[in-house]
Formats: C-alpha cells, structure tokens, sequence
C-alpha cells in the first residue's frame, strides 16, 4: 500500500502550528505588497494586512515559489511517502495547483490535486477529512470518492464592502467585474462548485443590512435538514458578523455550529476590508 502525504496551502486557514499537529504538510501563498515578498502565515497575519490596507498599499498575491514547491516535494519523499494528496485553494483562483504537478512530476513523486472549487474552511475541512481518510488506510480511490460529494454540497457566500480588490486581482468573472462601477449596489457572490470555482454574483441589493438577510436566507435554505456547520469569515468586520450570526441563530441554527474567524491573510488581500463571508459545509 502506497504512503500517502497530505498537502495544502496557507488558504485553508491552518497555521503552520496546526498543519503540524496533524500531520498535514503546507505551503506558504505569497503577498506581495508595494514590491515586498511576504510569506503568508508566516511573515505577514491577517492582523498586518489590516494595517497595510489601511495605508493603500497595492497588494498582489502569487502562488508558493517553486524552490518552495520543489522543496517541500523533496521533503516529503524523504519522510518516506510516495504519494501526494493536494487540496490548494480552488485553480480558478490560483495557478497553484499546476505549479504542484509540475513540482512533483520534477521531484518524481506521484500526486492527486483534489479541486475544492473554493477555500478557507471548505478547503481545511476536507484536508481533515482526507487526513483521517489517510490515518484508516483507505485507497486513493475511495479517499477521492468520498470528499466528492462533500465538496459538490459545500456553499460559500461572499459580501465584500466594494469589489475593488477582487477585481484588481482578476477574480470575478465579467459580470461580476462589471458591478464594481455601479454605485450603491451591494452584490453577493457565491464561489462553489456551481460556479467552477469563480467568484460570481448570485443577488444584487442596495444595502449591506439587506445583502445580509439575503445571504442568511439563502443559508436557511441551504441547510433544510441537514447536518452541517456554518463558518463565518470577515475582514475587520467582526459587527457585521456578530449580526449574521444572531441571524442565523434565529434561523435554528445552534451556536455550537457556527465558527466566527478572521479571513486569512491571502483572502483578505484580494476580498480588502468590510467583507464578510459565510461557507456551509456538511458534517
């Protein structure tokens, strides 16, 4: 039986602390901010981001260097696997996921890019799962049979404060690129497998109190008995996402169910300030 490694990246919103603890392997996304390199995770919180927002710094992202691809490639067929299971961020967002093939095919190491179609928590939750897949030695097979349908069910809504720096990073599609021009329309955008992995818009309203009775409606719908958790994400909005919850508690949904966290480092860079996130994910 084949040796399986997990991999991931600084997206799934795991510190580099965490993914050890668990034996999961992970790479460090970059930020690049007024032409300074920064190690997401590692040189630069989402704390810092906010900072740097706030002083109108241009922020650019790009996918792990590919000495660190290399690198950790080389690490891993030294721990003794000979096979890679990758969860990156979803490849319509990132070239990420080519760059790793490209990597391991060089360092000759066999891989599997599992495509989530999204990231953060619907990207950790099934790194989890393929992990415990992996600790009761199932087949590859049958690891990938059994996230499919976790990821084509997993949901994530999006309510940035203005769509400046989703489109300044390219990904929205054109539709959605076209709201950032309209003024006083709060749009809501989904990123799923429903939409192959871009950022799209589902709903447009005119402010934010509507946009999010909107999107919390649209939760309710989505999780009509079934069991699942809902986690809420935000870029320095944490009022914003105290009201989604109250909301979604009124909705039934219990409070051990609902996860409140700050967005990552590399999320925030392209959602900016004042976004708030919900992702639903089936336990």
């Amino acid at each position: 039986m084949k040796k399986i490694a997990v991999l991931t990246d600084s997206s799934s919103g795991y510190t580099f602390n965490q993914a050890k603890q668990h034996h999961i392997y992970m790479l460090s996304l970059q930020i690049i901010i007024d032409n300074e390199t920064y190690e997401d995770g590692i040189d630069l919180t989402s704390q810092d981001l906010i900072v740097k927002l706030n002083e109108n710094k241009r922020i650019r992202t790009s996918t792990p260097t590919l000495a660190n691809m290399l690198k950790m490639f080389q690490t891993i067929k030294a721990d003794g696997y000979d096979h890679v299971l990758a969860i990156p961020l979803s490849a319509s967002l990132s070239s990420t996921a080519c760059y790793l093939k490209q990597a391991a095919l060089e360092v000759g190491i066999d891989i599997d890019i599992i495509e989530i179609y999204s990231t953060m928590f619907v990207q950790q939750h099934v790194v989890k799962l393929v992990q415990q897949c992996v600790n009761q030695n199932m087949e590859i097979v049958d690891i990938l049979a059994f996230v499919k349908p976790i990821i084509a069910n997993a949901r994530t809504l999006i309510l940035p404060s203005d769509l400046h720096y989703l489109k300044a990073g390219g990904r929205l599609t054109p539709a959605a690129a076209a709201l950032a021009t309209v003024l006083k329309i709060r749009p809501i955008l989904a990123l799923d497998q429903n939409t192959k992995g871009k950022v799209d818009v589902i709903d447009k309203v005119r402010t934010d109190k509507k946009a999010i009775h909107t999107m919390v409606n649209r939760v309710k719908k989505m999780i009509k008995h079934k069991n699942v958790h809902v986690y809420i994400g935000h870029s320095d909005a944490f009022e914003k996402a105290l009201y989604v919850n109250e909301l979604l508690m009124k909705e039934g949904v219990n409070q051990d169910d609902i996860t409140i966290t700050d967005l990552v480092a590399v999320i925030m860079s392209h959602t900016g300030k004042g976004c708030v996130g919900i992702q639903v994910i089936e336990k």
